[in-house]
């Protein structure tokens, strides 16, 4: 083993999983984002949770041009 690489047995899993109100959907599921925003105007923001069914849905690349 090298000095960057630790044994190959020894592995850490983040196995706490979020859950929380989707501001999408209105359901409680497991959460993929915290800071997400839907922006509906210039002046108009809503910031929350989105669950993972959600952004997997409502996931695009937005090109600005």
């Amino acid at each position: 083993m090298g000095w960057y690489k630790q044994h190959s047995s020894f592995k850490t899993y983040n196995d706490q999983k979020l859950f929380g109100k989707c501001i999408f959907c209105n359901h409680t599921k497991e959460i993929k984002r915290q800071d997400f925003v839907l922006e509906f105007s210039e002046f108009e923001r809503q910031k929350g949770n989105i669950c993972k069914d959600c952004y997997v849905a409502n996931a695009v690349k937005v090109v600005a041009g």
